[in-house]
């Protein structure tokens, strides 16, 4: 609701209120120009002097006697800390409770210092004055300032502004009705004047499926703390927080992360300007545009991680930040199918590291990989000879041991059978190893057989002793990439995997394609627009596109991603 002061107007004097500003630094600014700034120590940092003078209305000197002025601030914010993540709200609700603006001494009427009371200097006769300073303690701060002046007389005169004489309530800073946000700021950035403090409507250049990062104008505005240095938030750019408790390796991932989304990345963050427990990154709010509890994300170095991993509080649906409980990654040096797979060329390889951090922060926002169904899967090599193969050839097991059967496996490359291709050299290694353990076998399989004299055997003596051989070769565990699974869709797409050995063949049971073709895919460092498949994945290539389009509801992987907490997560795609 809006307020009305009334005060009385004399016809022979007047008080007239100029204010000149003062930077953190000590420089001079208009009282237009004026910015609120605190300090990381919580000293005062920005300040406003304030000065009072008694005339005629007519601007010259008045024969009225002024017995004192009174300097007042009025609904003073008391934001906790000094900006949005600093110190942390538990350090900032116990240290930080007092008023953000206070004048200084002398003259100071009450505790928190916002009434001062001060006699006339009479510098200039007839133009008797007084003069106080404002200190300011937060870089959000907020407050009303009004002068009066006590005549000898009995009467009480209410100060205006200098050249503005209906500004007899005087915002500080210098901001538009309704608002808490400095003009002069909102000018510096393009913003409008009526733009709201709780405006959050910023979107990313990459695409994104809702707008907004989850500050408001107003806490971008009061800023944050990072690597010991006070920052702004920038309200024309998505702002996210990294916890980056892996250091440098994980930068040009994080470098990555950003310039594909357009989001401005603050990743220099110390525990003290970050809660890894609690990870809300504008905890430090009252009275001031407020409209959901921000979270950053913390990244940390897994040494039994084969890649990385984002961690999520909520299964069943896609990212956000506030249920990312954390993002683990392996060691930068660390061998692992990520880093060493075999069908990326090497110059891909140099990128795997940062693709895998880049990977789980866009999980970390909404983006979900293009499909499900990839997977190891247990192929065994089976001799032409071996007394269990009917077929009479070389062929594949396909499945556990319990539960196998045997499938075709087909050279991608060749079109030839695969088994046929792994034959000769299997053969040659299972003779050189047959010549070193064959006396060995025959004297296991004996005593085997002796402690089961009543037991009845499916295969002679000899065939079992051949199958103990053959068990020693070809056991391979292959990572089978699925139809629309998590290795499908737009090859140069991040979320895309790339590390699959064999793919299914299409309208076909039990026969799969093996990758021979080494270096034959490529990491994806970008975002995908589309579900389609392309490269290795596209329509028309032969023998077959290797894993097809991206899962419906997949894929596009742009349009998905959500940086603000107040958007509710989305259900993840059906995997049905």
């Amino acid at each position: 609701h809006a307020s009305v002061l009334l005060v009385p107007e004399y016809k022979d004097v007047t008080l007239v209120v100029e204010l000149e500003g003062e930077t953190a630094e000590g420089k001079g600014v208009s009282y237009e120009k004026w910015l609120p700034r605190g300090t990381l120590l919580g000293t005062a940092g920005s300040a406003l002097k304030v000065k009072a003078q008694l005339q005629s209305s007519d601007g010259s000197a008045t024969k009225v006697r002024a017995r004192h002025f009174t300097f007042q601030l009025h609904e003073t914010s008391h934001e906790p800390g000094i900006c949005m993540n600093f110190p942390l709200p538990a350090a900032a609700d116990a240290d930080f409770k007092t008023a953000d603006l206070k004048f200084t001494p002398p003259g100071a009427k009450d505790a928190e210092r916002q009434e001062v009371e001060l006699p006339p200097l009479g510098d200039r006769p007839g133009y008797p004055s007084a003069t106080t300073e404002i200190e300011c303690l937060d870089y959000g701060a907020w407050s009303d300032l009004t002068v009066t002046c006590a005549l000898e007389d009995g009467r009480t005169i209410t100060g205006h502004l200098k050249n503005d004489a209906s500004m007899i309530v005087i915002p500080l800073p210098k901001r538009t009705a309704g608002s808490h946000i400095a003009d002069a700021w909102k000018a510096d950035h393009g913003i409008a004047a009526d733009t709201p403090d709780d405006d959050d409507s910023e979107k990313l250049p990459a695409g994104g499926k809702a707008p907004g990062d989850g500050f408001t104008l107003y806490e971008e505005y009061r800023g944050f703390v990072e690597n010991d240095e006070y920052i702004e938030g920038d309200p024309t750019k998505i702002d996210f927080f990294v916890n980056n408790h892996i250091g440098a390796d994980a930068v040009p991932g994080i470098e990555l992360f950003a310039d594909i989304t357009g989001a401005a990345v603050h990743f220099r963050l110390s525990d003290s300007e970050f809660n890894p427990d609690q990870r809300v990154v504008n905890g430090n709010h009252r009275a001031g545009a407020h409209r959901v509890d921000q979270h950053g994300v913390v990244l940390y170095t897994d040494p039994r991680q084969d890649g990385a991993e984002a961690h999520f509080s909520q299964a069943g649906v896609r990212g956000r930040p506030k249920i990312c409980i954390g993002i683990a990654v392996q060691p930068r040096g660390a061998a692992t199918s990520v880093t060493t797979s075999e069908n990326v060329p090497v110059t891909d390889l140099v990128f795997a590291y940062d693709r895998a951090i880049l990977h789980e922060l866009l999980h970390a926002v909404g983006v979900e990989h293009h499909g499900k169904g990839d997977g190891i899967a247990m192929f065994s090599f089976v001799f032409a000879d071996d007394p269990r193969n009917k077929t009479g050839k070389p062929c594949f097991w396909f499945g556990s041991s319990s539960d196998r059967h045997i499938t075709k496996v087909i050279d991608e490359s060749t079109g030839r059978d695969y088994a046929e291709e792994l034959a000769p050299a299997f053969e040659q290694s299972r003779a050189r190893t047959r010549e070193q353990i064959w006396n060995q076998l025959l004297a296991n399989q004996k005593k085997f057989r002796d402690a089961r004299e009543s037991y009845t055997w499916e295969f002679t003596f000899g065939q079992d002793v051949l199958i103990e051989l053959d068990n020693l070769f070809g056991h391979t565990p292959w990572y089978v990439g699925a139809e629309h699974g998590e290795s499908s869709g737009a090859e140069d797409c991040c979320m895309r995997y790339y590390f699959a050995d064999a793919f299914r063949k299409k309208g076909a049971d039990n026969t799969f394609y093996f990758i021979t073709a080494k270096r034959s895919e490529h990491i994806g460092v970008e975002v995908c627009r589309s579900s389609a498949g392309t490269g290795i994945n596209a329509a028309g290539r032969k023998p077959q596109p290797r894993y097809g389009d991206a899962h419906a509801g997949c894929g596009d992987c742009a349009d998905w991603i959500v940086f603000n907490d107040a958007v509710p997560p989305d259900p993840e795609p059906s995997w049905e």
